[in-house]
């Protein structure tokens, strides 16, 4: 399992949650983001959208599976540039 504890570098809207969705989805592993109490499925572009995230906000990304590493590292390029 890997854990990352990121800033979002710019809020993310509906485009930005399809891209990181579509990123996730090209990984086996199960991939979270979680804001405060809320937590959404990374390769669920709703989900990631019913976060609200903004930019500043702290979010944690956590990914189990066999290619958690590199999961993890690509979603967080994507959400804090």
């Amino acid at each position: 399992m890997s854990k990352k504890s990121i800033v979002v570098s710019e809020r993310v809207d509906v485009a930005k949650a399809s891209k990181i969705a579509d990123a996730a989805k090209g990984f086996e592993s199960n991939i979270s983001l979680q804001k405060e109490l809320m937590k959404a499925n990374a390769k669920s572009v709703m989900g990631i959208i019913m976060l609200t995230a903004d930019e500043n906000d702290e979010l944690e990304i956590s990914a189990d599976g066999v290619d958690s590493d590199a999961a993890v590292k690509t979603l967080e390029k994507l959400i804090s540039g």
